[in-house]
């Protein structure tokens, strides 16, 4: 990804600001906040991420990627990004003003606004749309369609 926070361990990640940023070509991911459990993960517990503040950040040309801010959720514990700012942000000469123009999935986060305009908690109808950008555009997406295709599994 591009601008990206990623917290699998108990780290309090906050603060973080992406200011006055050009990017002539995003690949695969424009920005990806997670709280996960990876293999390079050295603890059970989960940390926190909050306040990320993306300020006049432009995507120039190129191809246009998914967004991506996700939480982490088992049965004893639960961590969602939040406070997570965009303001400014310019795609491809087009003012960002919602989740969807981001191309953004959103799941198990909190309080994401778009020029200081709060959007819902989850963008439900986001992941079809994702889904189907993936499959069209990244190559990761072709490979995974044409190889579940190849087994007789498409699922479409």
């Amino acid at each position: 990804g591009v601008l990206t926070v990623h917290n699998a361990d108990r780290a309090h990640i906050h603060d973080i600001v992406y200011e006055d940023i050009r990017v002539e070509d995003a690949q695969e991911k424009f920005v990806d906040i997670k709280v996960l459990d990876s293999k390079y993960s050295l603890d059970r517990k989960r940390g926190s991420v909050e306040n990320i503040y993306f300020r006049n950040v432009e995507i120039l040309n190129g191809n246009f990627p998914v967004s991506i801010i996700r939480g982490f959720e088992m049965h004893t514990e639960m961590s969602r990004p939040r406070n997570i700012y965009f303001d400014n942000v310019v795609v491809l000469g087009k003012k960002v003003e919602s989740p969807s123009d981001l191309h953004m999935v959103v799941e198990l986060s909190d309080d994401i606004l778009f020029n200081g305009t709060a959007h819902a908690k989850r963008n439900p109808a986001s992941f079809s749309r994702w889904l189907s950008f993936y499959k069209e555009t990244c190559l990761l997406g072709k490979w995974f369609w044409f190889h579940r295709v190849s087994q007789g599994k498409s699922g479409s």
